[in-house]
């Protein structure tokens, strides 16, 4: 018999044995067969009807441990802008990069800024030690996620997967009726869809595993006064040459608008001048009783 013909009959048997195995109580029936790399086990939701395809290979079992590393460090240093660039060359010098960078200044309130690094893992602790060095260290933490059994898992899921896919190839591949081939190409895109999602997951957690992440928070140090600086005398004085200079300002300002609007109210001041002065000047003319 043809390899193909072989396997579309195993499949049979295989759907045979399952479905013997249907009792309608929701729980779900396996089947198990062997290969050169491990188990297969073909297993059957019965409340839905699903089918999944599941093997280990338990040659593949991982050496070390994947670990997501996140940590956070709060400095206090003496120049931000300094610090900042300094600790995006350390990543970048590291293999690792500035996946985020924020600086604030300030005439009110201290300089700050804040930093995202990804950098390997295997310089997380020394990186975050440097920066440490920088200055005064207000806090730090750090927090690691181990998703080894879960890359396992997945890895697993994807093998099985793509075995179901191949076998739903190879079983399209004989169909011959159309109904055949559409029902089998919807399972075919299904199966694909299932695998590009855990792939696009696997993806994600090895790239994380690989980089940690490192949140950086820097805050100038507090201005310590110098001799460079003005005392408080010159600033007392700054302050009074500014207050005159603001009175002289505004008595300037007076005076251009009284000359501006003198046509206005000077005739009408004279007059009233002048009437004011006649009276007094009658009043010390009339003789006293």
């Amino acid at each position: 018999m043809k390899p193909k013909t072989i396997g579309i009959l195993g499949l049979s048997m295989l759907a045979v044995l399952w479905g013997c195995g249907a009792d309608g109580s929701g729980a779900s029936a396996e089947v198990m067969s062997k290969s050169e790399s491990g188990r297969t086990v073909l297993t059957r939701d019965l409340s839905s009807g699903e089918m999944e395809l599941v093997s280990f290979d338990s040659a593949a079992a991982p050496q070390t441990r994947d670990i997501i590393r996140t940590g956070w460090i709060k400095m206090h240093v003496d120049d931000v802008d300094g610090a900042a660039r300094q600790i995006r060359q350390m990543a970048q010098a590291a293999g690792g990069f500035d996946e985020e960078s924020t600086i604030r200044q300030s005439r009110t309130a201290a300089a700050s800024a804040e930093l995202i690094l990804r950098v390997p893992s295997g310089d997380f602790v020394s990186i975050l030690d440097e920066i440490e060095k920088m200055g005064w260290r207000e806090s730090r933490n750090s927090e690691g996620e181990d998703v080894t059994d879960q890359l396992v898992d997945l890895d697993a899921r994807i093998r099985a997967a793509k075995s179901e896919e191949t076998a739903y190839i190879d079983i399209m591949s004989s169909a011959k009726q159309i109904a055949e081939v559409l029902k089998v190409q919807g399972e075919i895109s299904k199966v694909r869809t299932r695998i590009e999602q855990m792939e696009a997951r696997q993806l994600s957690m090895k790239r994380k595993a690989s980089l940690s992440t490192i949140h950086v928070t820097l805050t100038q140090n507090d201005v310590v006064p110098t001799s460079s600086n003005p005392s408080w005398a010159k600033q007392s004085l700054a302050g009074s040459v500014s207050t005159l200079q603001g009175f002289g300002r505004a008595a300037g300002s007076t005076g251009i608008f009284l000359a501006v609007t003198s046509p206005i109210w000077a005739i009408p001041a004279f007059v009233i001048w002048w009437i004011i002065g006649r009276r007094r000047r009658n009043e010390q003319a009339q003789p006293t009783g």
